[in-house]
């Protein structure tokens, strides 16, 4: 549970951030005494730079969630492998005691 917990505040810090940033690249650019023309290539390029930290934070994000996927395959892997040892071997218990009988 705590891991889910440190996973979720972390997403909404970084969320926090880029809005945060977002939001500050904004407010500046618009009270800022500029021309028309610089301010748009402002915003544009602001909003090119957010595009780029948010397109890595998503692929960042994305091989972490393939490798925890992974991890789960081979858990389950793991655990039907033991579950049908189990089974046999119940079974073995179960046939020898009823040869006895």
């Amino acid at each position: 549970m705590s891991r889910e917990h440190c996973t979720h505040s972390s997403l909404s810090v970084v969320l926090a951030f880029l809005l945060g940033g977002l939001f500050g690249v904004g407010i500046a650019i618009l009270v800022a005494p500029v021309p028309g023309e610089q301010t748009r290539r402002r915003l544009k390029e602001a909003a090119e730079e957010i595009k780029d930290h948010t397109v890595h934070y998503v692929d960042e994000t994305k091989g972490k969630v393939v490798a925890i996927i992974e991890k789960g395959k081979e858990l389950t892997e793991e655990t039907l492998a033991d579950l049908a040892g189990s089974c046999a071997c119940s079974r073995d218990i179960k046939d020898k005691g009823n040869g006895a009988a």
